[in-house]
């Protein structure tokens, strides 16, 4: 088995999967093994870049189920013999060893359950997706007030850090999110009730029960962010329900 399992959840993203995996496969020395989990989409996108690598394969969901149980299928396939689970968004790109970097971060302190890179835009800019644990103040004002509340707002995206240091982040978005593969098996993975959004706040809060979720600047990764509950009604209320069931699970926290 492979020291490092990549999970990429496929659902249509024909523009930017496949530089996904090729960047993944030019900066990555690490011994690896890429799943493509087929949730939506065109097959023939991915059975063509699965064709061009020999560790890379797919698994295919009876339909869509879900961004975490996406990943946890991965998991059920071929995790049982890795190290590291990287969960990988498709339209993410590495640029620099960023997978080995964060290997090699880990190993030295295992202490530590999950990490996260420097997510930038493809101008190098810093993007706000390292969070404090999320309240029911902070998730209303993002979502219905997004331009105001700025104070409250920069608290809540951890925009008082120091993002030169390693530092922990309650909430890092799951993106491109580095977990032990132990420490996943034993918090269960991702929580299958949410289908999608807050799954990773739930799986990191999960994981710092025991571990610590850690920022490491040493390793940066490019992130075409896609909001796309801010602009479809489906997916708003999509994660409306996944912020119910998330506040129903961890406590109605206002602040």
């Amino acid at each position: 088995m492979a020291k490092v399992l990549i999970s990429i959840v496929y659902y249509g993203e024909e523009d930017s999967i496949g530089n996904a995996v090729d960047s993944i496969e030019r900066c990555t020395s690490t011994d690896r093994e890429i799943i493509l989990v087929h949730n939506g989409g065109d097959r023939k996108v991915i059975e063509e870049i699965a064709s061009g690598y020999t560790d890379v394969r797919i698994i295919d969901m009876p339909k869509n189920v879900g961004f975490g149980a996406g990943h946890n299928a991965s998991f059920k396939e071929a995790g049982d013999g890795s190290e590291f689970f990287f969960v990988v968004n498709p339209d993410v790109l590495l640029k620099t060893d960023a997978v080995d970097k964060l290997v090699e971060y880990m190993e030295n302190d295992p202490g530590i359950g999950a990490a996260v890179p420097r997510l930038t835009d493809n101008d190098g800019n810093l993007l706000s997706v390292y969070r404090r644990d999320p309240t029911v103040t902070d998730l209303f004002l993002r979502r219905f007030i997004p331009f105001g509340f700025k104070k409250r707002y920069a608290y809540h995206t951890m925009q008082d850090a120091d993002y030169e240091v390693c530092h922990e982040v309650p909430f890092p978005q799951g993106s491109f999110l580095c977990v032990r593969s132990s420490v996943f098996k034993k918090v269960g993975g991702f929580d299958e009730r949410f289908f999608l959004y807050m799954e990773d706040a739930d799986l990191c809060r999960k994981v710092r029960q025991d571990h610590k979720c850690m920022y490491y600047p040493g390793a940066s990764v490019v992130h075409y962010w896609n909001k796309g509950s801010h602009r479809s009604l489906k997916l708003f209320l999509i994660h409306l329900s996944s912020m119910v069931k998330y506040f129903n699970k961890w406590g109605w926290k206002l602040s």
